[in-house]
């Protein structure tokens, strides 16, 4: 029994023993590899942002040099292309509101006879008011009679548009011409366009001795030289362009007439409106009592022009008119003078106006007056939580409120936005989701 209990316990020795020696080497080789594993994932991580990195690079410069590629040809078009061509690069032009190309685009219209391409540029530099093609379009003017008809009137279009005083002489010419009769013939077409450049031209430098000049003038050719009924209309307004005050006089008369066409009386408002002559308050608060519901509309925008305890009650008893116009100058009215006795009005148009656009203006009115804090906020904050107000009017009484304070209320609105999405209340919801996007 001794004996197999020492040959036991050999044996128990001899297998610790043998067990033992490989640890140390297992470990090794375990960290061994763990490291090697360690420094291939390192070195694969800094070659993969070494490749992220240059492939970036490589695709701006691939980006760029698309860019430069695009420009390059554009620029080819412009320098060897058909009318069609360039005209439909000039459409493209118009979409992306680029200018980048304005340069080669002078440089064409300065040269080309191509009547379809000059009418083209004087267009796409008309609608951008953009400086550059004056010297072309004052040499078309100088020698208008030989030019084709919409060739001079795009370069008047475009001559008013950019306000260039080197056309008045020109534009007087046209003007006097149109009504010889032995030159009525073909210069008919170029009266309303020129009158309209004239007056804008005119005023371009404020009020003073040449819109004077510019006002006698045209009123002049109104009185005396028997100009068409639509030419009439556009004497008229540039008058009002002009920002004389010597026009108002025979604005006045015009407003005040009765017997006058509806649309020479709107012309005439609009006008002193932007004169802004006080002698003209009188009729403007008198035409809100005309019988055409047009005049009456017109007669509330002109008010904003004016001051005085009789304006601000004559847009209040502009609220109360039957025609829907007349209430949305009244509050567009309101809110730009931010008429606090306007406000139980705006309230009630907003909850209660048969015409959509008139409940809009009426809240937008209110939000016009809510940065003040005051009744006019209160107004606004019902409008917004009342549960049974429209949807359409609690959605854009909550964008005023953001515009307002967009801090104060962004919170409350998606709180009440969420709730409407629970209740699948769609119209609400999706009207405070636009709010919010806008803020």
């Amino acid at each position: 029994m001794n004996r197999l209990h020492e040959f036991l316990l050999m044996m128990s020795i001899a297998l610790i023993l043998v067990t033992a020696r490989p640890v140390p080497l297992f470990a090794q080789e375990a960290a061994a590899e763990a490291a090697a594993n360690n420094a291939t994932d390192t070195g694969t991580a800094v070659e993969s942002a070494t490749e992220t990195a240059a492939g970036a690079v490589a695709g701006t410069d691939t980006a760029a040099a698309a860019d430069a590629e695009k420009t390059e040809k554009r620029r080819n078009t412009i320098r060897y292309g058909t009318d069609n061509e360039i005209t439909a690069l000039i459409s493209t032009l118009k979409s992306e509101k680029t200018a980048d190309l304005d340069g080669e685009l002078i440089t064409v219209a300065e040269k080309t006879g191509n009547l379809t391409i000059l009418t083209a540029l004087f267009s796409f530099f008309t609608d951008r008011e953009q400086a550059g093609l004056g010297p072309r379009a004052l040499t078309v003017l100088e020698n208008y009679e030989d030019e084709r008809n919409d060739v001079v009137l795009a370069a008047i279009d475009y001559l008013g548009k950019t306000r260039d005083t080197a056309a008045l002489p020109f534009l007087m010419t046209i003007l006097d011409a149109s009504n010889d009769d032995s030159l009525a013939s073909g210069q008919g077409p170029f009266v309303n366009v020129a009158i309209r450049a004239y007056g804008r031209i005119a005023g371009a430098g404020g009020a003073g001795s040449d819109a004077d000049e510019a006002a006698e003038f045209l009123i002049d050719y109104y009185e005396n030289r028997t100009p068409s009924g639509e030419a009439q209309r556009e004497i008229i307004a540039a008058l009002g362009e002009t920002g004389s005050q010597k026009a108002t006089p025979f604005l006045v008369e015009v407003i005040g007439n009765a017997e006058n066409r509806y649309v020479l009386r709107m012309a005439a408002l609009d006008s002193v409106s932007k004169t802004g002559d006080p002698a003209a308050k009188e009729a403007v608060i008198g035409a809100l009592t005309a019988d055409n519901p047009n005049v009456r509309s017109s007669a509330v925008g002109a008010l904003g022009a004016f001051t005085g305890a009789d304006v601000d009650q004559a847009i209040l008893d502009a609220f109360r008119d039957s025609f829907f116009r007349t209430r949305l100058g009244a509050s567009e009215a309101a809110g730009r003078r931010k008429l606090a006795e306007a406000i139980p009005y705006l309230r009630y148009r907003a909850l209660n106006d048969e015409t959509p656009t008139v409940r809009d203006e009426a809240v937008k009115a209110l939000g016009a007056m809510a940065v003040d804090g005051g009744e006019a906020l209160t107004s606004l904050l019902e409008l917004f939580e009342g549960e049974k107000n429209p949807d359409r009017i609690r959605a854009l009484a909550a964008e005023q409120l953001i515009k307002t304070d967009k801090d104060a209320y962004s919170g409350k609105v998606r709180a009440v936005m969420d709730d409407a999405k629970k209740k699948n209340r769609t119209a609400l919801a999706t009207g405070l989701e636009r709010a919010l996007g806008k803020q």
